[in-house]
């Protein structure tokens, strides 16, 4: 059944579960269920996630992605400084290090970790940002 294939919504030609050829994807019932296109190469996953997942997984990698953007702040207002502190500065970029480690490895069909993921980082930003308001 070409163009009917229940894995091939919002897919442009090709199921992403089984790479089945689609002769119209447009034709694809539209379900629930969505492909994540992370735009970290690799990370995005070789099957369907429900729409929960997704946005949740997103939302964890956005998460991390300002923590990065506080840290990289914090960095250049460090580097502004008469003397920066380089152990400080070293701490920091390490730190960044970590988060895009985690940004690429982080499994979107592991809800418990993409929660925990998301709700310890987004403690983290806040903690940042307050650092980066009182410099």
């Amino acid at each position: 059944m070409a163009g009917q294939h229940p894995d091939t919504a919002g897919v442009a030609d090709r199921c992403v579960s089984c790479s089945e050829t689609v002769d119209d994807p447009h034709d694809a019932p539209v379900g629930l269920e969505v492909s994540v296109t992370e735009s970290i190469p690799g990370n995005a996953p070789e099957r369907v996630l429900s729409a929960g997942h997704a946005v949740s997984h997103e939302t964890a990698l956005d998460v991390l992605g300002i923590a990065i953007v506080c840290y990289t702040v914090l960095i250049e207002q460090e580097e502004r400084r008469p003397t920066p502190d380089a152990d400080r500065l070293a701490r920091w970029e390490g730190q960044i290090g970590v988060i895009a480690n985690l940004r690429h490895t982080l499994d979107p069909h592991d809800a418990d970790q993409v929660r925990q993921v998301a709700e310890e980082y987004a403690d983290l930003v806040r903690k940042l940002d307050k650092m980066i308001e009182e410099r």
